[in-house]
């Protein structure tokens, strides 16, 4: 794999607020299709990459009939089509729903997740076959070194780390295509994660992160924490990768993006500790590395000094969830949402199921109903560890409420 940059991009500018389309000869102006004033001193932090299922240019005419739009649109051919300021926040990533832990992060800071990013719209499809006849991997490699040098591009100009260039299935995973894609969100990061760190580490997003959990919370692994939920149980060590080699993720799931290519078989790596996720081969224990990212216990040589915890028992109700191993149990009929009445005064509306995490509005009063469309286990709530999570993600302790899971 190349250490080298990319060459640079054919850059173009496809400005959103004015139709250069030539359209009967006439240059036509369009209101802003982007937030044009909420960038947080005009320097975001996060990259997220698209696919547009679809080519550029039918993009780029649906952009000035809706309000959506994208930082860079990335041709087959290998162009870059500039289309909204980077100064400005693009409205590529529609509704936060369900995040993954990595995605989490990103939704958790103020106003919306637009404002702190930059986005890449990929021109071609996830899956195959498609409209267009193309290939749903590889991608063209022209495209590849295109997107290639916008994102560590972007990195430097901006000082993002790598940890901060996610995929948009990560605010979103109820996307059904695993939007862009995980072969080429995986080779891109592989690629600039060799290139960036053969600068020997002079640049600061080549440099390891503390783990930062999904609720802020820096772990090292030298305790036992839960945080959102989730309990990390510490075993600060050094592992090998089995014979079969090690694959790293964003999160403790078979379905979350890869984060570096698949490790060989002997590769040696640190590790804080372990969390329960999705159970593989009878096994729900995964290392968390000291990079933050996921491997499953099975695909080392070593295992944690503690026994393994039991995975939640499966419902069988279809609509339920697994989502970084905690398990969202479906309330309504058909996978709907179900009413709940408020029992008492100040019930309390958490961020996550957890006491100690923010409160998202004023509390709740005796009689008021909410929308709960799932429930998870939580913190010990007056005796009862069940949360109701509401249409709008937040938590409510079901010892609150007149209804019961």
């Amino acid at each position: 794999m190349s250490t080298s940059m990319p060459a640079k991009p054919v850059i173009l500018d496809k400005w959103l607020h004015v139709d250069q389309s030539g359209y009967k000869g006439v240059i036509r102006y369009f209101p802003n299709r982007y937030d044009a004033s909420a960038r947080v001193n005009g320097k975001p932090s996060w990259i997220v990459l698209h696919i547009q299922q679809g080519s550029s240019w039918g993009s780029w005419q649906h952009f000035h009939n809706v309000q959506a739009s994208s930082t860079v649109t990335i041709q087959r051919d290998g162009s870059i089509w500039r289309l909204v300021p980077e100064e400005h926040g693009p409205w590529t990533n529609g509704d936060d729903m369900f995040p993954t832990n990595t995605g989490q992060r990103l939704v958790d800071l103020p106003g919306n997740s637009n404002i702190w990013s930059l986005s890449i719209e990929t021109e071609g499809f996830s899956y195959a076959p498609n409209p267009a006849g193309w290939k749903a991997w590889p991608k063209p490699e022209v495209q590849i070194n295109a997107i290639v040098w916008q994102v560590i591009d972007w990195m430097r100009r901006y000082n993002i780390p790598l940890t901060n260039v996610i995929r948009h299935k990560d605010l979103n995973t109820r996307d059904k295509w695993i939007c862009p894609g995980d072969d080429l969100f995986a080779e891109v990061i592989n690629r600039v994660r060799s290139i960036t760190s053969s600068t020997g580490g002079t640049v600061s997003y080549a440099q390891p992160r503390p783990v930062v959990l999904g609720d802020g919370t820096r772990w090292d692994g030298t305790k036992d924490i839960v945080s959102n939920g989730l309990s990390f149980h510490g075993d600060v060590k050094a592992v090998k990768a089995s014979k079969t080699g090690a694959n790293f993720r964003q999160w403790a799931s078979r379905e979350a993006a890869l984060t570096r290519g698949v490790s060989g078989a002997g590769e040696g790596f640190g590790v804080l500790g372990w969390v329960r996720g999705e159970t593989v081969n009878k096994e729900d224990r995964w290392w968390i590395t000291k990079t933050g990212s996921r491997v499953h216990i099975l695909d080392t040589v070593e295992r944690p000094s503690e026994p393994p915890v039991s995975p939640p028992e499966a419902d069988e109700n279809p609509y339920d969830k697994v989502i970084n191993g905690v398990r969202f149990h479906a309330v309504g009929v058909g996978g709907k949402s179900r009413e709940v009445v408020v029992a008492k005064d100040d019930v309390p509306v958490h961020k996550y199921a957890s006491a100690t995490s923010d409160e998202v509005r004023a509390p709740l009063k005796k009689g008021e109903k909410i929308s709960a469309q799932f429930w998870v286990e939580g913190h010990l709530y007056e005796n009862d560890r069940r949360w109701w999570v509401t249409t709008y993600g937040s938590r409510v302790p079901v010892s609150g409420t007149v209804e019961k899971p």
